[in-house]
């Protein structure tokens, strides 16, 4: 996929299917997360290195404590609004047109069985709540363990 510089009025994607335009504050949000992406590229066996530093991995314990404190970006209503608020917004027009279209709701998506997610539910907002609750409960398993973190 390769964001093609546009006039600031619309961007385009362009991957080996073709080319889509993007809205101008879509564009932003690409352009943004590309560059996120190439800054969090390191070289392989970095992020191993550094956890061997007691220093690094208290911080890393801290930083993920204090995320998850009542309020905080990843504390659990946090996680839960920001979903809710993605739902409404979707709702009412975006998933109703992707769902429509593409018959993928209460049917496995991959030809091969072991890579599909059970159970399969039956509607796209069964599949939200499934996304919750994974989300929710794997921040909770990383509380539990943060602190082996490197170990």
């Amino acid at each position: 996929m390769t964001l093609v510089p546009g006039s600031g009025l619309l961007k385009r994607i362009e991957t080996p299917e073709g080319r889509f335009s993007l809205r101008p504050e879509v564009g932003r949000v690409a352009e943004d997360i590309e560059q996120l992406l190439s800054r969090l590229a390191v070289e392989p066996g970095v992020v191993g290195q550094l956890l061997e530093h007691d220093e690094y991995r208290a911080k890393l314990v801290a930083r993920w404590r204090q995320l998850r404190e009542p309020g905080a970006l990843f504390s659990d209503t946090r996680i839960s609004a920001m979903i809710q608020e993605n739902f409404e917004i979707l709702r009412d027009g975006p998933a109703t047109r992707n769902f429509s279209r593409w018959k993928v709701i209460g049917r496995p998506i991959f030809p091969l069985f072991f890579f599909t997610v059970l159970p399969i539910y039956e509607t796209w907002e069964e599949e939200v709540w499934r996304s919750e609750g994974f989300l929710l409960e794997r921040a909770r398993w990383i509380d539990a363990h943060i602190e082996q973190v490197g170990e």
